[in-house]
């Protein structure tokens, strides 16, 4: 009956609960993707990216290093690729737990990642070995807390720079 109007009364927490839980599922399977991509460097496909070549009296160090991280997440990887149950199942509560530890494992490969780019800069003594550290930690800088190292070091070099632009100024002088 067109003059029988009934307003619908429902709680529409408990109607999209499980489709908002299922959207958060996605995002942080999405957190997931993005550390395979930082730290597995794995690239549209699936394909494993090569490490970029280092230079300096520190590249065997920065290429091992940097291996050891790659080792430490396919470690983290491989605990989530065990799981006994489906990461889609919003039902498996055990997956906040589970999902918690491989975010701080992540976050722990920042700070490893993180060092070892300081380590890097550290044998960089001219613009152009800077320089070169900053194409190739650019080059596999994907996560922001990477990406802001590597600006840091990029405002350190630019200063190193201008140093010695100065350096040169005061030649002319």
């Amino acid at each position: 009956r067109a003059g029988d109007a009934r307003q619908w009364d429902f709680d529409e927490s408990s109607i999209f609960a499980q489709i908002d839980a299922f959207v958060q599922r996605c995002r942080d399977l999405l957190e997931v993707c993005e550390g395979q991509i930082q730290f597995a460097r794995k690239s549209v496909g699936g394909a494993q990216r090569p490490l970029p070549d280092f230079g300096g009296a520190r590249a065997l160090e920065v290429t091992k290093s940097l291996l050891d991280i790659q080792g430490t997440f396919d470690k983290l990887m491989g605990v989530l690729r065990g799981l006994d149950y489906s990461v889609l199942d919003v039902k498996a509560t055990r997956w906040h737990d589970d999902h918690n530890a491989f975010k701080n494992g992540m976050k722990d490969l920042e700070v490893m990642m993180t060092n070892v780019i300081n380590t890097a800069f550290e044998g960089a003594r001219t613009v152009i070995a800077g320089v070169e550290l900053l194409e190739a930690f650019g080059s596999i800088a994907h996560r922001e807390a990477i990406k802001r190292a590597v600006e840091k070091k990029t405002a350190e070099l630019y200063s190193l720079f201008l140093e010695d632009l100065n350096l040169v100024k005061r030649d002319f002088d």
